[in-house]
């Protein structure tokens, strides 16, 4: 009977180490890579349209269906100091059908030793007619930092804008 029962604490010992060490990789996964923060935050591959990275931070647009909704947003992931990433900001709105979405992310960064807010605008527009696209945000022309360009299908892109106080975005297509 005492060999039994030590057999039988001993085999839940290691049964309980193993459930912990697939709690600890499983967590540490899904909270320290990019991959696993995608997974846990219901993002795929196909999910992401642009990336783009400032310094340490890596701005992601991505486009998914919430609810039978579509929704676009900015996901931006921040470099650890050890290892890994962490999720520093997200924004996501609903997307409207056949018009143009965007979505506006403020974000902080260093200018000649300041501290200083930026913005990001990211967004999916229909039917380009062209590659030729500029952006507007109170006066200010801007052309964007990134856009993947469909001649059939959605375009996509992200600019960036010192202005942080606004959200008077126009887009123009020629």
């Amino acid at each position: 009977m005492k060999i039994r029962r030590k057999t039988f604490v001993k085999s839940l010992a290691i049964v309980l180490i193993v459930f912990l060490l697939g709690f600890i990789l499983v967590n540490g996964y899904l909270n320290y890579f990019k991959s696993g923060i995608f997974l846990k935050e219901g993002l795929s591959s196909q999910d992401i349209k642009l990336t783009l990275t400032e310094g340490e931070l890596h701005f992601y647009l991505f486009e998914k269906t919430i609810n039978n909704k579509p929704v676009i947003g900015i996901m931006v992931l921040e470099q650890r100091n050890g290892f890994g990433w962490r999720k520093f900001r997200e924004i996501s709105i609903s997307k409207i059908e056949g018009d143009i979405s965007f979505v506006h992310i403020l974000y902080p960064t260093i200018k000649n030793g300041n501290a200083i807010g930026k913005s990001m605008w990211g967004g999916v527009f229909p039917d380009a007619v062209s590659r030729n696209v500029h952006f507007k945000i109170d006066d200010d022309v801007i052309i964007p930092h990134l856009l993947l360009f469909n001649k059939s299908g959605p375009s996509y892109f992200f600019t960036e804008s010192d202005n942080v106080t606004s959200s008077n975005l126009t887009i123009k297509n020629e």
